[in-house]
């Protein structure tokens, strides 16, 4: 079994995604399909190597694997519990708030540290405290990491980590990529790498703050350890590959 918590970075400024995998009562032998999500962005990029070379397949043949992909953690996360999905991945916070409620979820590992930007496209916002009311601050949804990591940061600046809720709206990353470039609907993005660089280009659009996730423990037990497994087995592996092809 592999145990996975969500740790505080401290001096880094960075947030680790899990991959998840919702509790099964069928053993991974018997299993003739595995329901896998991921979300855009570079933070699946293991993901994707493991789907483009079939590194399941090969680890669990006579099983087929259906990718699929979603917008955000919480839906993400509302899939698996209505039974849609089987391995799921995202930000800690759906992931957390799921086990809170009881549910019997495992974490498989940890994708990736990276930094959440809040970029915006107005020059006078320097801090929370510049926004004001009519800014519309875009996010994959209410309850993801990156509304998460903004209600600590609206918590320690504004001492509320609920007083910009009502601002934000919920957009998929290239969704919100196109809006505030466009400078149309939103104000501010709260995203993840490497739709937040490629807004950083456009001259207009600056760094406000570098977010990160606070401290928290996600446990909870997997009644499909085989497939478990085998799923952190090809983890471990892509992400050597990768670290190859760079270089590292």
């Amino acid at each position: 079994m592999v145990h996975a918590a969500a740790r505080w970075l401290g001096h880094s400024t960075a947030v680790a995604l899990a991959v998840l995998v919702a509790a099964s009562p069928t053993a991974a032998e018997e299993a003739r399909q595995l329901r896998i999500v991921k979300q855009p962005g570079l933070a699946y990029l293991q993901l994707i190597v493991m789907r483009e070379q079939k590194l399941l397949e090969k680890r669990l043949p006579g099983v087929e694997m259906e990718w699929r992909q979603l917008t955000s953690g919480p839906v993400i996360r509302d899939a698996m519990v209505a039974g849609q999905m089987d391995i799921g991945s995202g930000g800690l916070g759906p992931f957390i708030q799921a086990i809170d409620k009881g549910l019997d979820w495992k974490t498989l590992g940890a994708l990736d540290e990276m930094p959440l930007y809040l970029n915006c496209a107005r020059a006078d916002i320097k801090t929370l405290k510049d926004l004001k009311p009519a800014d519309r601050i875009a996010m994959p949804a209410i309850g993801s990491i990156q509304h998460v990591a903004l209600q600590m940061a609206a918590e320690k600046e504004l001492g509320n980590p609920k007083a910009l809720n009502q601002q934000v709206v919920a957009m998929s990353h290239p969704d919100g990529t196109a809006a505030i470039l466009s400078k149309r609907e939103i104000t501010c993005h709260l995203s993840s790498p490497p739709f937040q660089y490629e807004q950083l280009r456009d001259p207009g659009i600056h760094k406000v703050l570098i977010l990160s996730t606070g401290p928290g423990r996600v446990r909870g037990l997997i009644d499909n350890p085989a497939a478990g497994q085998r799923e952190t087995v090809a983890s471990l592996a892509v992400q050597r590959e990768i670290q190859e092809i760079l270089g590292e």
